[in-house]
């Protein structure tokens, strides 16, 4: 198994990961390479290393730590209402204000290609 680059920021990104899975948020590898880019800048890291974070790098996280991207459904994997409505109040219109709408365009469609590729697989 290959060690991790970036020790520190693999430690933090799976403690995240961990926390976030616990409370059955969705989550995919756009996600995570946003989150690992966020942590990365807030741990220090070089522009030059946070550059280097993008899917290949997911792809060797997720592997290193056994992680699995599936669609959850039911009961158990259902976010609460509050929880929800906290994220589209508090957290999409901070992250709609960093992006032009043509970007917010492509996410979605990003977003709703990834979600039918985990449903149809």
């Amino acid at each position: 198994m290959r060690h991790p680059t970036k020790p520190k920021l693999d430690n933090v990104l799976l403690k995240w990961f961990q926390s976030a899975r616990s409370q059955n948020l969705p989550l995919s590898c756009l996600l995570l390479i946003k989150k690992a880019s966020d942590l990365a800048i807030s741990l220090g890291y070089s522009d030059d290393d946070i550059k280097t974070i993008d899917s290949s790098w997911i792809q060797r996280f997720r592997k290193r730590h056994q992680i699995c991207l599936k669609f959850q459904s039911g009961e158990s994997a259902s976010v609460s209402h509050e929880s929800i409505g906290k994220w589209i109040n508090e957290r999409l219109p901070l992250l709609c204000q960093k992006c032009h709408p043509t970007d917010i365009s492509m996410l979605m469609n990003v977003v709703c290609s990834e979600n039918y590729y985990q449903i149809v697989h």
